[in-house]
């Protein structure tokens, strides 16, 4: 049997993908890519408000442990409208300048990059001061809400609880 094989090298017109293709392929990547970023978005969303109920329970038992101490009084003003909060040290109420993720005694949600926080409803015995004695323990336990989500500072001991 003898068989003519042929060997073409021209290119055939079939090969590659025509240009609509390409222009389809695309933007069904540009559709898919952005949702996932949309989608992305709102799961970071939820995890930055715990994020920022974190950072305020951890910045009041660093300022319990700062009052212990330096044996002297710290105060923590929350501000229901600028969304902050200003700790300060001793009777005189000099700004802390040096208090982790504190910009001159100021933390602020936005600096840390936890987007919008709502600080609301803030009750320290009919305050926005939650002033901590040499001892570590509060002047009076209260409660304060971060993005409808209730903080309770224990009287007796300082602790704070999620309700």
């Amino acid at each position: 049997m003898n068989q003519n094989i042929r060997f073409d090298n021209k290119p055939s017109n079939n090969a590659g993908f025509t240009f609509v293709e390409l222009i389809i392929t695309i933007l069904v990547l540009g559709i898919m890519a952005s949702l996932a970023i949309y989608n992305g978005s709102r799961i970071t969303s939820p995890h930055k408000r715990s994020l920022a109920l974190q950072q305020v329970i951890d910045d009041i038992n660093y300022a319990r442990t700062l009052a212990i101490s330096t044996n002297e009084l710290i105060t923590i003003e929350f501000s229901d409208s600028d969304d902050d909060y200003r700790i300060f040290k001793g009777q005189s109420n000099i700004p802390v300048q040096d208090f982790p993720n504190g910009v001159s005694g100021v933390v602020d949600f936005l600096n840390l990059n936890l987007g919008p926080t709502d600080l609301s409803n803030v009750n320290f015995d009919g305050t926005n001061r939650l002033r901590l004695l040499p001892d570590g323990v509060p002047e009076s336990g209260g409660t304060l809400a971060i993005n409808d989500v209730t903080l309770t500072v224990n009287e007796l001991t300082g602790k704070c609880t999620i309700n």
